[in-house]
């Protein structure tokens, strides 16, 4: 049973930065559960990116980082769109 909502992310994702990049608002309640369950999925990986990200030290590694959480919002966006065009 999937039991995870809005304010159950919130509360355990300590990053505004990643529940935007995963469009997880308060419209998250009332999307279908394999929606729920994709953003979840992508805000999960976007955080150990995110947190990576701000423990580098180095100017290329930090731009690798900023690469890959693009990449990953982009693939974020296009599972949804998939979903709701299937």
């Amino acid at each position: 049973m999937w039991e995870r909502n809005y304010e159950y992310l919130k509360g355990i994702i300590n990053s505004n930065e990643v529940l935007n990049l995963c469009w997880i608002n308060e419209r998250f309640d009332n999307e279908p559960q394999e929606v729920q369950e994709i953003r979840d999925i992508y805000s999960t990986v976007m955080s150990t990116i995110c947190t990576a990200r701000d423990k580098a030290w180095r100017s290329e590694a930090g731009r690798n980082y900023n690469i890959a959480i693009t990449e990953l919002e982009n693939s974020c966006i296009r599972a949804v769109k998939w979903f709701y065009s299937k």
